[in-house]
This record gives structure tokens, sequence and C-alpha cells, in this order.
């Protein structure tokens, strides 16, 4: 940094300093509202740490920071009549429905407006506005608010047109709602001067020929929509009272009846030159005739008075409808009943009062004792009963004088001799199905051969083993009877915890290393193979040991410190009750070296001033915060930054040409800041050498 003591010198010697500066970074301007970062290059670090780091400038949300993450809930009553509180754009219009992006266009130029999901959205743009000025949904462009504010009256330099303005505290002003300057009366037109900053109320005059409406006080205007009709106009020959003398078409002809084309009574008009004009028909009127000659009746009614048509009864057959006196459709009236089906005159149930209803069917007595169907047919009367189909049940069901016959081998019921199928005993039955004879009755046990109900016989297993039973290994025999012998079968491995296991594969029964009551307070509890628990894997937090499941053990050790854990934090880590790293004493600093982007260069004085933004140092004790760099040859200092999470920090070095430096920002994340770097120089030397104040923003320093 230069001073303009030193200037006579510098200038004689043309000796040239070179120094650098770290420049502060900044995404968005210092007084603009926090934003929150979701780029690629965003920090994984938490996007706020208190309430005031989500402030979003609108009085209508409720702004809270959970879990690192900022939320912005909409504040059901707090906007005006007709509007509602939107998250991102405060109060404005309720949202509307819609199916389209045009559906959605409003009056303000500087918002982006689209239909999503079938609701109309207003997205605010700052950059379609003028500079220094931020766009709001429901009045648009208005002058950027100010940051800083004490009492609501610090917010009345926004302007009396552009709303209502809160003060929020630290937050600066927020808008709560737009100006109204509606009086409430009809016959004026209301507007907003915003060089008067007052509400303007002006007779209404709609047709602009200098006539307020007659409706309005002291008005005398009998037509405001025509701009040729006011007291003292030229009357004319239209039917129209030009002169709002209450009379029409005074000194033109007089109209009367005449015959139409159509043969109806119409009325004769006067022409602008006051002669008789032609025969106008009169308004058609509901009589099924044609009265105003357009060849069609009744045009404009529902319907022409006495016709019919089809129409759709209440239980959907096809009616017939009249059109009444009124011109408007009868009820539907439904058609008689027929043999069909259905219900055709409405009054429930189909084909009522004939003999049956058409196609369906009820049961009968056959001539051999079965039960037949009888079917309504053509006519609604029943048909012959008809015998139903054989089925294997031992009885003679189409009467033709056989049991079960075409279904198998036998009857139903019907038994044979074993020996007769080549077994050595019993008795076999006809199966249900009439198929064949169910030898499950027969027996030749002992042969080697599974036969009838055996499961097994001698070494004839049937291809069963102990895994086809549902156990996991072992050996299957066959007992005497012919049965399967399971006793050297085990289930241990199937993953399941059958009687006398511990467990099972990843089947514990719920059980845990603590659970076991051994004396572990942690780790993992494993099935060993012969379905036993395996507690190697179990831990006693307290020993001393940092064993499986724990970070530490009594102490913290393996270099473990609170910067390790979280950068750009300070302090001491300590081991918790639960073996696990406590870091309540830990603390954030904002505490070293900074890189600064993008990279800005100014010279000025000979080379006496050579500001080059790369790195800077931050040394903040929590009571006061100082900032170094290349380029700046005084310390700026300031407050402390660490409990407010912005920074304010300066120096001057007086002379011909005073150098004042200063940078202003915030904390975005605990390894990320935003802010502006402004060199002033002020004083009688300063054009000699060729020093001009600078102004450095979007500014933005990582670690």
């Amino acid at each position: 940094m230069w001073a303009l003591s030193a200037l006579a010198t510098l200038a004689a010697s043309c000796t040239e300093r070179t120094t650098g500066i770290d420049h502060p970074d900044a995404a968005v301007l210092f007084d603009a509202p926090p934003t929150r970062d979701t780029g690629a290059d965003a920090p994984a670090a938490p996007a706020c740490r208190t309430d005031v780091d989500c402030a979003d400038r609108y009085a209508c949300t409720i702004d809270h920071c959970t879990a690192g993450a900022c939320s912005h809930v909409p504040c059901t009553d707090c906007c005006g009549t007709g509007q509602a509180c939107d998250a991102t754009s405060g109060c404005g219009p309720i949202p509307q429905t819609c199916t389209t992006d045009a559906e959605c266009m409003d009056a303000q130029p500087c918002t982006l407006d689209a239909c999503r999901a079938g609701v109309c959205h207003h997205e605010p743009t700052d950059g379609l506005c003028p500079s220094n000025h931020i766009c709001l949904t429901s009045i648009g462009c208005v002058p950027r608010p100010p940051d800083h504010c004490t009492t609501d009256a610090d917010c009345a330099v926004i302007g009396f047109c552009y709303g209502t303005w809160t003060c929020a505290g630290e937050v600066g002003c927020a808008f709560v709602a737009p100006t109204s300057c509606d009086d409430g009366v009809a016959c004026t037109a209301d507007r907003c001067d915003g060089v008067a900053n007052a509400c303007v109320h002006e007779g209404l005059d709609a047709d602009a020929d200098h006539h307020v409406a007659m409706s309005c006080a002291g008005g005398d205007d009998c037509d405001d929509a025509v701009a040729t009709t006011y007291p003292g106009a030229t009357e004319l020959c239209n039917g129209h009272d030009d002169d709002c003398d209450a009379t029409t078409d005074e000194g033109c002809c007089a109209s009367g009846p005449c015959t139409t084309s159509c043969h109806t009574t119409g009325m004769t008009g006067c022409n602008p030159d006051g002669t008789v004009g032609a025969c106008v028909p009169p308004m058609e009127t509901c009589n099924g005739a044609d009265d105003d000659c357009d060849g069609t009746a009744d045009e404009g009614f529902d319907c022409v008075r006495g016709a019919s048509a089809a129409c759709t009864a209440s239980c959907g057959s096809a009616g017939a409808t009249v059109c009444d006196a009124t011109c408007h459709a009868g009820a539907c009236v439904p058609p008689a009943e027929t043999c069909n089906g259905v219900d055709d005159d409405c009054v429930g149930g189909a084909d009522n009062g004939l003999g049956c209803v058409l196609g369906t069917s009820m049961s009968c007595p056959t001539a051999c004792g079965s039960t037949g169907t009888q079917t309504c047919i053509a006519g609604c009367t029943y048909g012959a009963c008809v015998p139903p189909t054989e089925t294997c049940n031992g009885l003679d069901d189409n009467c033709n004088g056989a049991r079960d016959e075409g279904l198998g081998a036998c009857y139903r019921g019907e038994t044979r001799d074993c020996r007769l199928l080549g077994f050595a005993t019993g008795t076999a039955v006809c199966r249900t199905d009439c198929s064949s004879f169910d030898t499950a009755t027969c027996s030749n046990c002992g042969n080697n051969a599974i036969d009838g109900s055996e499961a097994c016989d001698g070494t004839a297993l049937g291809g069963a083993t102990c895994a086809s039973r549902g156990y996991a290994s072992g050996t299957l025999r066959c007992a005497p009877g012919c049965v399967f012998d399971e006793s050297s079968c085990t289930r241990c491995g199937n993953g399941v915890r059958d009687t006398g296991e511990q467990c099972d594969g990843a089947a514990l029964g719920g059980a845990t290393c603590v659970s076991l009551g051994t004396g572990y307070t942690g780790g993992v509890l494993h099935c060993a193979a012969g379905c036993t628990y395996d507690t190697t894997m179990c831990a006693r937090c307290g020993n001393g040991l940092v064993e499986s499941g724990e970070q530490c053990d009594g102490s913290v050790g393996g270099g473990v410190t609170c910067a390790s854990l979280m950068r750009g934090y300070v302090g001491t880590v300590s081991c918790g009750a639960g073996c696990t790293y406590n870091t309540a004493g830990c603390s954030w600093s904002p505490s070293g070296g900074w890189t600064v982007s993008p990279g800005t260069n100014y010279q000025c004085g000979f080379g006496a001033v050579n500001i080059s933004f790369g790195n800077l140092t931050f040394t903040d004790t929590g009571s006061a915060l100082t900032v170094s760099g290349g380029g700046i040859n005084c310390m700026m200092t300031g407050a402390s930054s660490i409990a407010t999470r912005t920074f304010d920090v300066s120096c001057t070095l007086p002379g011909g040409c005073n150098e004042t430096y200063r940078l202003t920002g915030s904390y975005t994340s605990d390894n990320a800041w935003t802010g502006t770097f402004r060199a002033t120089f002020s004083g009688s030397q300063c054009g000699f050498a060729s020093c001009a104040s600078q102004t450095f923003t979007g500014l933005t320093g990582s670690r």
C-alpha cells in the first residue's frame, strides 16, 4: 500500500514495488439474501447452522435451519385478501390451475411464468429488472431494500407504491404485501402516484368524452361506453339516445308494425337520414315456427316445440322425449316391455309381466331322478327339462340306463380284489374321478419295491433324501412298515432356527452381543457352523481396548483431532460413553489460509499500489478478526466473525491520496465464503497517481 507522503520520492526514484493480495470469494452480493448452492461444485458441508442463515427476504415465510438444511414454510394468514404466500416468492396471487403455459402469463415482465403439474408458477428473476432492483411476484421490479434496519420506518425508503415492508432485524427489510389504492368507490379510477407517494382517485370517464357516467355522483353521461353519447351531442336516427335527453331519435321517422317475408309481424325501423327502414322481424319465440325469418324454427331454445327425439331411458333402454311448450325437452319416456331379457320400461326387473325372463334357467326333475335344467326361450316360456351330463357319482345322470359311462374304467363306489390287480392283499376301490381303481389299500411291503400307499420299501426310497424332506443334510432310511426313518437327518444349515439350535446362519432369534448378558456392550453376533452363537466379534466398551465396532475406548488415539474429523474446527475430541468420538469440545474457526478467486489485479501510483488476489490469511481470536495478504501494507481488522458468520474488516493508510481497503462477506459453509473487496482512494494527489476507487464483487474463498 502507499501514501501520498511517499509519492514524490517514488516518482523520482521510479522504485517499483510488487505485492500480491488474496481476493475474497463472493458468489453473491453481501446485501443479497442467503442463497443455497446446489451446483456440482457445492461443498458437502451443511447449508446452514442457524435460522438466520436461512432468511429469504419474505415476511410471510417461516425460515428454519434443521440438520444443516434450510426450510421455508408459508404462513397461511400472513398475506392480504386474494393472495397467498409462496415459499419461493412471498405474497402473491393465489395459485391458479392450468394446462398450458399460456394460461399462466401475468402482468409482471420480470417473472418467468409456466404451468407445472397443473398449477401456475411465477418465478421472480432479478436479472430482468434494472440495476439495483429485485423482482417480486406480486408487484414486479422494486428498488433493492436496505439490508440493515432497526425499525419499519427504515424500510420506507423503498417507496410508498412498492408495498408494505417490515424490518426483520439482522436480515434487513422483508416484503409483506403490495400497496392497495382501491377506495371501494366504483366511480373512481384508482392508481398509486410514485412521485407524490400517495393514492390518487379520479372521476371515471370510460369513453374519454370529458363526461362522467350518470351513475356516479355529479355525472351526466347516459352511456359512458360510447364517446359520441353525452349531453349536447348530435342526435342520430339510430335507435339510441345520443344527446342524453331521455328521448330517442327525436325528429326521425315513426316506426310501426309490418309483415315480414316469413309472414310474422315485425317493426319498421328508421334509417340515419330519417326515412323509414326495412321491416325487421321479431325475436324468435318458442312456438314451433320461424319468427325471425332465418329459415329455422325456435333456434336459441333447447328444442323445437312439439318435436320428438330419441333418448336413453334411466334403465338404458331406447325411449323418446317430446319438446314442451317452453321449448325444453320433456322427460325420457321408456318403451313398453318386450321379451328380450332386459328391463325396457324401467319399472325394475327384466321381462316383467311375461312368463319368464328370456335366457334364464331353473332346475327340474328328470325321468331318471336326476336334476335337470329348463331354459326360458323366445316368447318367454320354459322349454323341456334337459337331463344333466354324466358325472362320477355312481348314478345314471343322463337317463340312458348306465352309471358313470364314458368317464373311466369303473363307476364310483365299485370295488375289486387287489389280487386281480397284481398285489398280495387288500381291496381296491374306484377312484372319485372314475378313472381307475385306487390301489392305496393294496400292499406288497417288504419286496424292495414301492407299492400302493408305501412311502418306501427296504432300499427303495423313491428318490427321496433328507434334503427333499426339508432337512439340511443327513441319511434317509426306510423303517419297517414301509415308512421313512428321518432319525439321521438334521436341519442345521437351512437358515431357520429349529428345535435344539441357538441360531442358523443369519437367523439369530433376535439375539445380540448385549442381550447374551455376558458383559458385552456392543459388537456383531454371528452364528457358528454348529448352529451355536459365535461371540468373537462382540466387544466390551470400557475395557481400554478398541475392539470391533468401537471408535475409541477410554482415550482417543491415532492422531484423531477436531480438524481431522471436521475441517475448519479446533478444540479437543474425547471418547464418549458408547466408545464413539465426542466432538462437543470442537468449535468452528475461520482462522487459516483461504484461496480466493477469481484472480483480480489493479495497479496505480507508479506501481506503489499493486493489488493481486490469490490467497488471504484469516486470524480470528473470538473477539477480533484480522485479515492480511500480499498487496495491502495495512492489516484489515474488524469484529470476530465466529458467532455471526459474517465479516467486515478494513484499514486506512493516510496521505496526499488516502488509501482505504475494506473486505465484507459471509460464510456460505464451514469452508467457503462469498464477499466484496473495495479499494477507495481520496485526496488531492490521487489524480496525479492515476488511482481510482475499485470494487471487486463476486469473490469466493475456500480452504
